[in-house]
């Protein structure tokens, strides 16, 4: 009896399966730190692992309510792996391993769209799978953001279209700025995709832009708007939409938005995924052309948008 006892033992501990460990790293502003626990989250789902949010990644305490969390210091002893597009088969390794060890796996730092693991071809996109069950599912898992600020009933009689306009503000070094264009696009750029969206939508329709922004000033809103008014008969209003003291505010008014004009940047592609939105544009005017310029247009959503400003104007 007790020779059978003991064998169920050493059955039981060969079927306990490794107990892989996705945590998010931390760096950088708000969007920087969101995308990498959007993508952890993917990483978690697609692999059978456990995500966690580390101490170390200073997320709004209200993250802390929705996601499990674990202090540093009790992770700090486990083997820990750094995760690339190089040895992202050893997390599908893990998942299957019946060592019954918990494996802290890190992510490198995920960049935008082209860069999102280091050595890999795999965007931040594909990874996430932006238009997919999974889509849908962070759509739910970070209803919270938006119940921060609901404001879904003002935005239902016009058509929305979100600008971020990224500059940088006090934190991007000029270093930065110079190397990293794709961040930082022209009122070119801005005005050419305002415009590009405008002409999908029926003039009819009133259309707000709001403008999200990390600029000390506002002077950019007149400057974009002035390529912009005189060529589109559409009844367009617009307004600076930014309160600098409170992104995730920000971050929930931008997931309401019906289009988006972006610069690659991890804050305007978290409120994308998190949002239900029908077009983005990130496309390229000038001399330079990189593979992480983006376009996106879904004409079933934007019709039922369009349907949506129509009802309530008879209301």
């Amino acid at each position: 009896m007790l020779r059978k006892f003991l064998l169920m033992l050493v059955c039981a501990e060969l079927v306990v399966a490794c107990d892989p460990m996705i945590v998010s790293r931390g760096g950088g502003r708000l969007g920087d730190r969101l995308i990498s626990l959007l993508a952890s989250l993917s990483l978690a789902y697609n692999y059978q692992a456990r995500a966690i949010i580390c101490n170390e990644t200073y997320l709004p305490e209200v993250f802390y309510k929705h996601f499990p969390s674990q202090q540093r210091e009790n992770i700090q002893h486990l083997p820990h792996i750094w995760l690339n597009g190089k040895n992202i088969d050893l997390l599908s390794k893990a998942s299957k391993c019946k060592c019954g060890k918990t494996i802290v796996f890190r992510p490198t730092f995920v960049l935008a769209m082209g860069e999102a693991f280091e050595g890999s071809n795999k965007t931040v996109l594909d990874e996430i799978q932006t238009r997919g069950h999974f889509y849908r599912f962070l759509q739910k898992k970070f209803r919270f953001i938006k119940e921060s600020d609901p404001l879904e009933k003002k935005f239902r009689s016009t058509v929305n279209i979100g600008v971020h306009f990224r500059e940088g503000g006090d934190f991007d070094s000029p270093r930065v700025k110079k190397n990293c264009k794709a961040r930082f696009k022209s009122y070119k750029f801005y005005q050419f995709n305002l415009l590009k969206i405008l002409k999908k939508i029926p003039k009819d329709l009133p259309v707000t832009v709001f403008f999200f922004s990390d600029s000390l000033t506002k002077d950019f809103v007149e400057k974009i708007m002035s390529g912009v008014s005189g060529k589109s008969s559409h009844n367009i209003k617009y307004q600076y939409a930014t309160k600098l003291s409170e992104p995730l505010k920000d971050l929930s008014k931008m997931s309401y938005m019906d289009f988006l004009v972006r610069p690659v940047s991890h804050f305007s592609i978290s409120a994308e995924i998190l949002g239900n939105i029908a077009g983005t544009s990130s496309i390229n005017v000038e001399q330079f052309k990189r593979m992480r310029d983006y376009q996106f247009f879904d004409q079933k959503l934007a019709n039922s948008i369009f349907d949506r400003v129509r009802e309530t104007k008879d209301d």
